[in-house]
């Protein structure tokens, strides 16, 4: 029987090794935007993360670090 593997990354570490990292990451060469939250799932805590809306590092880091998790 194969175990499960949880795989996770975390934005604060992304952010702290390399800030234009995280900024690439989000950045959309299409729209030339950073990606967009796709669905309600975190509209609880708070407009900004509606579906639409932008990701920034700002919503995803330091005690918004933890937003986005594999549950």
């Amino acid at each position: 029987m194969q175990d499960n593997i949880v795989l996770d990354v975390n934005e604060d570490d992304i952010n702290q090794l390399n800030r234009d990292l995280l900024a690439t990451l989000l950045f959309d060469r299409t729209t030339r935007k950073n990606i967009l939250w796709g669905t309600d799932d975190y509209k609880d805590l708070g407009d900004a993360y509606a579906a639409g809306n932008p990701i920034t590092e700002y919503l995803i880091t330091g005690s918004n670090g933890k937003v986005i998790s594999i549950s």
